[in-house]
């Protein structure tokens, strides 16, 4: 979905992309809920059988209904004429060959690595800082409001800014968030650090969603955005492993969150510099302004 929106959206390709990206908070605010209520009802097995009828007989016609429509904006270019740095259409094997990719991408998985290791810990967490888990529940619609609310936000400033001016600011709320659960033992901080969480995956969502066809264009996006993906679904797994061997080694997960923190930190320096180096314009350009590009 995020590949279509870049493809097919230029002048509003943050807003696009935000749009696209609704469906998983909608999602981590709605479907907990759901599935707990089916689960007391019907039973776990059951409620898999009909999650996955679902998906079969009723999502999967709607998307075959949904792609027999031409959805290419209306005044759009050709979706080939969206060049990336140096004017250019950048395949993978140049994308992996050219150093910034590699240097931005310490900062990008930070989001999937410390959000899951810290959702996958909170067993550990309420013990660790005498929570109640049913309280620590209350942080999840916390984290689904602002995730759509920043999603929407970053959206409209990657299309008016660039998203590339976004990157060192994205992962600051996150950083600040992480470190309250190791300063402090009111379950608040959990709350605080979950709405603060929100706001770092929703401007991650947005800024992944249109930095790739900003800098590498879209004639080989989808191959440069699964190269993306899977390093994060990589981080995704690695995250609750290495905090969990620092858990059995004696390292507790709130003891763990200022080198986290750090980590948000360090990294949103790094984007700074790499801005500074990379010279994009601030502002994604305008339909015209790819013609002209293209053209040249």
């Amino acid at each position: 979905a995020v590949v279509a929106m870049g493809r097919w959206f230029v002048a509003h390709r943050g807003q696009a992309v935000a749009v696209a990206g609704l469906g998983t908070a909608l999602g981590e605010a709605v479907l907990p809920s759901v599935v707990v209520f089916a689960i007391a009802w019907i039973g776990w097995r059951a409620t898999w059988g009909v999650a996955g009828a679902s998906l079969i007989l009723f999502f999967l016609p709607i998307l075959f209904w949904l792609l027999t429509t031409d959805r290419q904006p209306r005044g759009s270019v050709e979706r080939d004429e969206t060049t990336g740095l140096d004017g250019r259409h950048w395949n993978r094997g140049a994308v992996l060959r050219h150093w910034l990719f590699w240097a931005l991408l310490p900062g990008l998985l930070a989001p999937p690595f410390i959000g899951t290791s810290a959702f996958f810990h909170q067993v550990h967490i309420s013990e660790v800082q005498g929570w109640n888990l049913a309280v620590m529940a209350l942080g999840y619609p916390a984290y689904a409001f602002f995730a759509v609310a920043s999603t929407l936000l970053c959206g409209w400033l990657a299309d008016r800014f660039g998203p590339v001016l976004l990157l060192p600011v994205f992962l600051l709320p996150m950083g600040v968030g992480i470190t309250l659960i190791g300063l402090s033992d009111n379950v608040l901080s959990w709350h605080l650090m979950m709405a603060l969480m929100g706001v770092t995956q929703g401007g991650a969502a947005a800024v992944s969603g249109t930095l790739w066809p900003h800098l590498y264009g879209t004639r080989h996006l989808g191959a440069v955005k699964a190269l993306a993906a899977a390093a994060m679904v990589f981080a995704t797994a690695l995250g609750p492993g290495i905090t969990g061997l620092a858990i059995d080694l004696g390292a507790l997960f709130p003891e763990q969150t200022i080198a986290l923190a750090l980590w948000c930190f360090v990294a949103s320096i790094g984007f700074l510099v790499i801005r500074t180096r990379i010279g994009v314009p601030g502002a994604v350009e305008t339909v015209a302004g790819s013609q002209v590009a293209s053209k040249r």
